[in-house]
C-alpha cells in the first residue's frame, strides 16, 4: 500500500495501533526507495520508524484497505 501523505511524519506505532484497531490488520514491512533501483525493505519497523513520501507498506488483512 503507498502510505498517503496523512501518514507522513507519523510512526510506524501509530500505523500499527491504527491498522489493528480499526480493520484487525497487521503492518509487516515498509519499503523504502521503490523507484530506485535498490528497495530497501524493513520487515516488522521499528516503533519510531518515521513515514516519508514514497513509503510503501505491506500488511496483512482481511479485506482490501487503504491508508486514506
Amino acid at each position: 500500500l503507498e502510505v498517503s501523505s496523512s501518514w507522513v511524519g507519523k510512526t510506524a506505532l501509530e500505523l500499527f495501533v491504527w491498522l489493528k484497531e480499526t480493520h484487525n490488520a497487521l503492518l509487516l514491512s515498509v519499503e523504502q526507495n521503490h523507484s530506485l533501483p535498490h528497495t530497501r525493505v524493513m520487515v516488522n519497523p521499528s516503533n519510531d520508524y518515521v513515514f516519508r513520501e514514497d513509503d510503501r507498506v505491506i500488511v496483512v488483512a482481511h479485506e482490501r484497505i487503504s491508508l486514506d
